[in-house]
């Protein structure tokens, strides 16, 4: 599962480029927090995971945050997650630049400064990306749902749903050990660990009072992750740029 966690955050970025031409602010800061007396609960590692998955997939309104690594890259992304369709924030190549995205289920909107349509457009010739800077950065570009975007539309989409195959193929939970109690950021959570077939190592923070939403995620191996959930069920309107702004391509 971290490889697909991981394939869907990059496929934001893929769709951001898509609009430029033929091809969230930093994640939330966790210093370490003291540990109290690694009791187990009372329930199984394997449930603990299950249960908080599915209550973090079900909730709506919520945000997202993400820092990725890309090609050697550091990949952050921001989202706002309204509904299981709609989802808006921004993608940030570290050093090199950032595109604003919104997505709906019939629609992709993308405002792409020029360093980011120029990394998406690295391999073509320079008059091509010249071209798509001149048209397209800082600009609102809308995109059909129904086009070869569409499967990276999915993928942004799916963030919403991000633990769909753990809870499918529960293959994973033999591996599940619980590790501590914990707080982040103030809150108790339940620590646990998993590995996939490939022996990465994914840690999750569950909440431990209230609603047992997943705070945390980090996943180790080539290529490690990050991934912060937050702000559940509060307000959080996703409304599209006005028309007027907007340069429809397809």
């Amino acid at each position: 599962m971290p490889a697909r966690t991981r394939a869907t955050t990059t496929a934001v970025a893929c769709l951001a480029l898509a609009a430029c031409g033929p091809t969230g602010s930093d994640p939330r800061a966790v210093p370490a927090a003291p540990t109290s007396a690694a009791a187990s609960p009372d329930v199984p590692a394997s449930t603990l995971l299950v249960r908080g998955y599915e209550t973090t997939q079900r909730a709506h309104p919520k945000k997202l945050r993400s820092e990725t690594v890309v090609d050697g890259v550091k990949v952050t992304a921001s989202l706002a997650l309204d509904t299981d369709t709609d989802s808006a924030g921004e993608v940030v190549y570290a050093g090199i630049g950032r595109s604003e995205i919104f997505v709906t289920v019939d629609h992709v909107y993308t405002k792409s400064d020029e360093g980011f349509i120029r990394h998406g457009l690295k391999d073509s010739p320079r008059q091509v990306s010249d071209a798509a800077v001149a048209r397209f950065a800082g600009r609102w570009v809308k995109q059909s749902r129904y086009t070869a975007a569409s499967a990276d539309i999915a993928a942004v989409r799916e963030l919403a749903r991000p633990f769909t195959e753990f809870l499918e193929d529960r293959r994973d939970q033999p591996t599940a050990r619980f590790v501590r109690r914990d707080v982040l950021d103030g809150t108790p959570v339940d620590v646990v660990t998993s590995q996939d077939a490939r022996g990465n190592t994914a840690t999750s923070y569950i909440a431990v009072e209230g609603r047992p939403y997943l705070l945390k995620r980090t996943e180790t191996g080539a290529e490690p992750a990050e991934y912060s959930y937050g702000d559940f069920l509060e307000p959080n309107p996703v409304v599209p740029p006005a028309e007027g702004e907007v340069l429809a391509v397809r």
